[in-house]
């Protein structure tokens, strides 16, 4: 975060520590990094809603021990503490399994993710509606399509027992 690295100052994402339910996610470091040690699935959103432009933000997985999804959410869907990311109307996700999911529908779509040290980018075009996921900077091509009624907010899930992810969207320079 040093001035010659270019990304000192702006405005930028976050994850709600007010979308996370109190027996879920833990939100820490400037509300970037994210861990489930609690007994419930959990759904941050995080604080900016999209609606028009193009968006890029990375997760690299820093403790796994299963269920983690990176994706959008709508402001009007649910952060449920009973399902996971993509489950629900208003959400779309990539999966650890590699499977997709939106709006409760799951289906084979790219490489699995399931390790520590993982990187996971998600790339938003709000213009053109379309949602396209990276692993370790490889595209796995666009997932969704026909996003256009927006703010949509980035979104993340973690079951329980201690799976995390370390979040830049932009406050640092990006891996890929």
């Amino acid at each position: 975060y040093e001035a010659s690295s270019g990304n000192n100052g702006g405005n930028y994402c976050t994850w709600n520590p007010l979308t996370s339910n109190s027996s879920g996610v833990t939100i820490s470091n400037g509300n970037l990094d994210t861990v489930n040690t609690g007994s419930a699935y959990d759904n941050p959103r995080a604080t900016f809603g999209m609606s028009s432009g193009k968006w890029y933000w990375e997760a690299t997985i820093t403790s796994f021990a299963g269920g983690f999804h990176a994706g959008l959410a709508t402001t009007e869907s649910p952060n449920q503490s009973s399902t996971w990311l993509g489950n629900s109307a208003g959400e779309w996700a990539y999966g650890d399994s590699g499977q997709k999911y939106g709006e409760g529908t799951g289906s084979s779509y790219g490489s699995s993710f399931a390790s520590v040290g993982k990187v996971i980018g998600v790339a938003f075009d709000a213009d053109a509606g379309t949602l396209t996921f990276y692993n370790d900077g490889v595209s796995q091509g666009v997932a969704f399509t026909g996003l256009t009624n927006g703010p949509y907010l980035p979104a993340m899930y973690a079951r329980v027992n201690s799976t995390g992810g370390a979040w830049n969207f932009g406050q640092r320079p990006y891996r890929y």
